[in-house]
């Protein structure tokens, strides 16, 4: 069985009673998800335009809600223009898409999927401390949020910049794909998170 960081965030509330075992070996053990969300649908189909990869057990396009007239529903039309947004910090930044949805899996125990693996030079130029040898293409790892939540200092799914330090579960994930960069190729790079306001 593969390790991932969702698994270990649903463990970690487990041992504190915040979820039901029951849930964790439906979902874990054999495998067994629910439908997803509205929101869960609206941060799939933002992602999708963003970078074109499927979200994990996906192997089509995400379908937008749309009005009777055929129009995008307000939500979905949203999440479109922030995708289109997105592209336009890609230029500015001068970041370029090395892969998305990328499966790292580590010493065949842990895994992780990638939003998006970047050569990112001028974060590197400006940064001289993140020079590494190991990293000569100047890889970085980007992984995109879809929020509603962006100054939100208490919920679990809060993006507030002061306390982000102190969000476990959160951070959890960074830790846990920078981990698995170095297991696999023996360099930690550079790792941020893009949330992006629904």
């Amino acid at each position: 069985m593969y390790i991932n960081q969702s698994m270990i965030k649903d463990l970690i509330k487990y041992q504190k009673g915040q979820f039901c075992g029951l849930l964790f070996m439906n979902k874990w053990i054999l495998h067994q998800y629910g439908k997803g969300t509205k929101s869960n649908n609206l941060g799939h189909y933002f992602e999708w335009l963003c970078t074109g990869a499927l979200a994990k057990g996906e192997t089509d396009a995400p379908k937008p809600e749309v009005t009777k007239k055929g129009d995008l529903s307000s939500d979905f039309q949203v999440a479109k223009q922030q995708s289109e947004y997105f592209h336009t910090l890609k230029a500015k930044y001068g970041f370029q898409l090395v892969s998305s949805g990328r499966k790292i899996i580590a010493d065949d125990q842990w895994i992780g999927t990638l939003d998006i693996e970047a050569s990112w030079k001028s974060v590197f130029e400006q940064y001289s401390h993140l020079k590494s040898e190991k990293n000569p293409n100047h890889i970085v790892i980007i992984d995109l949020k879809y929020s509603g939540l962006l100054d939100d200092k208490w919920s679990e799914f809060g993006w507030n910049t002061e306390m982000l330090p102190r969000k476990q579960g959160t951070m959890l994930q960074a830790k846990h794909y920078k981990f698995l960069f170095w297991k696999e190729y023996g360099f930690n790079p550079p790792f941020f998170f893009f949330v992006f306001d629904s």
